[in-house]
């Protein structure tokens, strides 16, 4: 009986965490995963951000 509960214990995580995967990880977004966990909107926010603090970076150390 213990078995049972262990594999059915352990069929409901691994279904929660598959489900729980297909969504945005940006807090409070539901849409699809586009690439890196974030939806298409997410990731493009993101990577925008990274993009200008690279070129920030850039400059600063330019500026040395």
């Amino acid at each position: 009986m213990k078995k049972w509960i262990a594999v059915l214990s352990l069929l409901v995580m691994v279904c929660l965490t598959a489900c729980s995967a297909s969504h945005c990880k940006a807090g409070g977004c539901n849409d699809d995963v586009y690439k890196d966990g974030y939806c298409e909107y997410h990731y493009t926010v993101n990577n925008a951000k990274n993009n200008i603090d690279k070129f920030g970076k850039e400059v600063f150390d330019a500026l040395k």
